[in-house]
């Protein structure tokens, strides 16, 4: 069994009894490597997780909104700075459900995400494979 799941908004996305839920966050139509990686990899990737995780992305018409729900957050500049300048999608890890997330006094990104992966031994290609 595994839980991916594709939405419309990210605020009503719960942890439940998930461990963490890996967000793939994109914004516009211009496709990347990592966009693709994200995209051709997600439902292997939910199945990988197993009960332990969820991965959640919006569904094209969507993604805007949920790139502007996951903005509204209270980011430390230098990573607000990241947002703005970037254009390739990411994938927003957190232990906590959205709607509670908060980047100011909760855990998130990359140390959650490569701890998870490196015990997992789980790869998304372009993006992360343990060495």
């Amino acid at each position: 069994m595994y839980i991916s799941e594709q939405v419309s908004t990210f605020l009503p996305i719960e942890i439940g009894n998930k461990s963490y839920l890996f967000f793939v966050v994109t914004w516009n139509d211009y496709v990347t490597q990592v966009g693709e990686a994200l995209d051709k990899q997600f439902a292997a990737f939910g199945e990988d997780l197993g009960l332990t995780g969820k991965v959640v992305k919006s569904y094209k018409s969507a993604a805007r909104t949920s790139f502007s729900e996951v903005m509204e957050k209270t980011w430390p500049d230098e990573i607000r700075e990241r947002f703005n300048a970037e254009q390739e999608s990411f994938m927003l890890v957190i232990d906590k459900s959205f709607n509670e997330f908060n980047p100011e006094s909760n855990q998130w990104g990359d140390n959650l995400v490569f701890q998870f992966l490196r015990r997992a031994g789980v790869c998304i290609s372009a993006v992360w494979c343990p060495g």
